[in-house]
């Protein structure tokens, strides 16, 4: 499996709006997304993240190599922001 991380500034007036775009979406999460998470940093509110873990390598690639804007990018775009992606592999989990 792999992680990626999308990561932008969020002024504290566009939270709702960003929350709101995160629910719609992703109401529909294709097979190749075991799970997303959008994270608002504990010490630094207007730091926000969406983490997604992959099922596979593969799976991000197609993505990527598709053409299309990364459903991420959208949702932090419908709030002006243009986040900043990281990409780990999954080496252990419990």
């Amino acid at each position: 499996m792999v992680i990626t991380v999308l990561e932008a500034r969020i002024e504290a007036s566009m939270y709702d709006q960003l929350q709101k775009a995160y629910r719609e979406h992703t109401g529909m999460v294709p097979d190749s997304i075991v799970q997303s998470y959008l994270i608002q940093d504990q010490s630094d509110q207007n730091r926000w993240q969406i983490l997604t873990i992959w099922r596979s390598v593969k799976d991000l690639v197609t993505m990527r190599a598709s053409g299309e804007t990364p459903t991420g990018v959208l949702i932090f775009n419908t709030v002006g922001a243009k986040p900043e992606l990281s990409i780990s592999d999954i080496r252990q989990t419990t």
